[in-house]
């Protein structure tokens, strides 16, 4: 519900109110002004009654209360809870997390070693779950409303999943890159200098809401000393994302590439891997040598009014799909 009011009022913000151990709601009208906020700053607080915004919107919490009680309503270690507020994330962050900690606790005996976001046919989460690592594998055609990451139910349904997660286990995220590559250049106007692209077509927004909650949910791994990984095609500007960039610059990565030819792909398909483990440097494989492609119906060309248009075909989709033999080396890497 939080996010949905979120998405559809844009202009309110929420307070969560602890009172006798249960959680509300209360809508509070506009954002206050900048006077509004620096004179609610001082105001003393006994209990957790607010989340107030810092005037570059980063969470801060009344000095009255202890971080480690903060980090416990969260969900979160001590250490994990100081990790996350050094990468400055937005306000409502917060909030959502804070909202989903208190709806549903974690239990101990559903805690995750992998999680395969965008997973697809799930082949890297099976390959886990094989091995007996506990797995989740979220996709939009396995739960079209809670796998949905850019619905709110999708969102609330990642974030608790992530937490979840185990503290040395696997987020791997293979993130829809079909508004990111240069295929798609021509109708989504992205560039390295404008990573965003157009602002007036659905599929463009979507892209670039994905991408913005799939850096919230690295950040969450990472302060939860959790791996998470990102997959993409080698020509992809999904890395130029501000939000991709501000995650980048504010937490050791990796980043390594790699050819899916080399795991028996049908394609070659030159790929760039990113991470903040080092094991994920063990999955750089070179491009064979005399490869011949199984599968050359990716894309098609045709000239109109004397310009070449280029677009994926019908066998481009099925290149998404990850190989066993990837997957059981992303294992062995791990």
């Amino acid at each position: 519900f939080c996010s949905s009011f979120l998405v559809e009022h844009p202009s309110f913000c929420f307070l969560f109110l602890v009172h006798d151990g249960s959680t509300v709601m209360k809508r509070v009208g506009r954002a206050p002004s900048r006077s509004a906020r620096r004179k609610r700053k001082h105001e003393a607080l006994r209990t957790m009654e607010a989340f107030e915004l810092r005037r570059h919107g980063v969470f801060h919490l009344p000095h009255t209360l202890s971080l480690a009680l903060i980090a416990e309503s969260l969900q979160l270690s001590l250490c994990s809870y100081k990790s996350l507020r050094r990468f400055g994330l937005p306000l409502v962050f917060y909030e959502m997390l804070y909202f989903v900690a208190q709806i549903h606790r974690v239990d101990e005996s559903a805690v995750l070693e992998c999680i395969e976001y965008f997973c697809g046919v799930a082949y890297i989460s099976s390959t886990f779950e094989g091995a007996g690592f506990p797995s989740l594998g979220y996709d939009i055609l396995k739960d079209p409303l809670h796998n949905n990451l850019c619905s709110p139910a999708g969102f609330i349904y990642a974030l608790f999943s992530m937490l979840c997660l185990s503290s040395d286990g696997l987020a791997w995220f293979a993130t829809v890159c079909s508004s990111w590559t240069w295929l798609a250049i021509s109708k989504t106007r992205r560039s390295p200098q404008c990573p965003l692209g157009r602002n007036d077509t659905v599929s463009t927004m979507d892209g670039n809401m994905q991408v913005a909650r799939c850096a919230l949910l690295m950040a969450l791994a990472h302060a939860k000393h959790a791996w998470w990984a990102l997959e993409q095609p080698l020509r992809s500007l999904m890395k130029h994302h501000p939000a991709m960039a501000h995650v980048f610059k504010t937490m050791p990565f990796f980043e390594v590439t790699t050819h899916m030819g080399a795991f028996a792909a049908d394609t070659l398909k030159p790929s760039q891997l990113y991470g903040n483990a080092e094991w994920i440097l063990g999955l750089w494989r070179k491009k064979p040598t005399n490869f011949s492609a199984r599968n050359v119906n990716t894309v098609s060309v045709e000239v109109l009014r004397g310009e070449k248009k280029i677009t994926g075909s019908a066998g481009l989709k099925e290149t998404q799909a990850y190989t066993p033999e990837f997957c059981h080396c992303v294992l062995d890497t791990f």
